[in-house]
């Protein structure tokens, strides 16, 4: 099943600079504009959202991030 979050957000994994982390792009499907990136954050020590600026989200969508970063978590592990 397609959540709505799904029918606007997609993630795709892009280049990172450290080979021990990954990153992911957040784009709008419709228009391929960046949202935001999903990248690890050392001083928290786990993956975390960065908005694009002027960005804004509803709960459909901040779950689906959340959920990406939980179910892709373990791969830095």
């Amino acid at each position: 099943m397609t959540t709505q979050a799904q029918k606007w957000i997609r993630f795709e994994e892009i280049e990172s600079p450290s080979p021990k982390t990954k990153r992911w792009a957040v784009r709008n499907i419709r228009t391929g504009n960046l949202c935001g990136e999903i990248r690890w954050w050392g001083a928290w020590w786990k993956y975390c959202f960065f908005p694009a600026d002027g960005h804004l989200y509803d709960t459909d969508c901040l779950r689906m991030i959340a959920g990406f970063i939980e179910d892709n978590k373990r791969t830095r592990k």
